[in-house]
């Protein structure tokens, strides 16, 4: 509904602007108007006082004083209409209709707009078939080659780092394994070394008769 204010007039009936914004906004509240409340059940009269036809607003009440009721009608144009009848759009050099939508601010803008693409289909059954529905921006498109961006980088970031892990440990358990085999080969040769001085220590203690025996591993 498009409503135009005479200036004139409002000032010669004695009406302020303040006072027809008021009477407007009273009578489209969209309120419940009262409840029947009983002892097992409460039910909530809930009726629709929006004003939607050009004779109910031009029969709107604005000014009641001394007896002198001052309608909308008589202070103002009321004509069925958009709210801006001097904005237009076109997309592919034809008229169109823009709808911008905008999330809230704990929402993902993702989930969002994917669950917008999944709506269209449906939306197209319900408007005339020579009606087209087109996506004329998807702000989506630059968060989307980020995400991407981001996962290939720790993809390639994990693969990178359990090479690096994989081949410099590699040396390290080869050098282990040929440590312990150095360590067993020393012992076995330390171990023959002493026996061997040690036997022949206590052979020429004991004289050429031998007596005395060995006690040694």
């Amino acid at each position: 509904m498009r409503i135009r204010v005479n200036p004139v007039a409002v000032a010669s009936m004695g009406v302020s602007l303040e006072d027809v914004r008021n009477a407007i906004s009273n009578a489209n509240a969209a309120s419940a108007l009262g409840t029947f409340d009983g002892s097992d059940l409460a039910h909530t009269i809930g009726s629709n006082d929006q004003l939607r036809t050009v004779p109910e607003y031009k029969n709107l009440v604005v000014k009641s004083a001394s007896g002198t009721v001052v309608r909308l009608g008589a202070i103002a144009d009321v004509e069925l209409g958009v709210r801006n009848s001097r904005s237009a759009a076109w997309f592919n050099m034809q008229p169109s209709v823009l709808l911008v939508v905008t999330k809230q601010a704990d929402a993902n803008v993702i989930d969002t707009v994917d669950r917008i693409y999944e709506m269209l289909p449906e939306l197209k059954r319900w408007i005339p078939a020579d009606v087209q529905i087109s996506v004329l921006s998807d702000r989506t498109t630059t968060i989307r080659a980020s995400i991407r961006d981001m996962q290939w980088t720790l993809l390639a970031t994990i693969v990178l780092v359990m090479m690096v892990v994989f081949l410099f440990s590699a040396p390290c358990r080869g050098n282990t394994r040929g440590w312990r085999h150095g360590a067993a080969r020393a012992g076995r040769h330390l171990r023959r070394d002493v026996g061997g001085r040690l036997f022949d220590r206590q052979h020429l203690a004991n004289g050429a008769r031998g007596v005395g025996r060995f006690r040694g591993r």
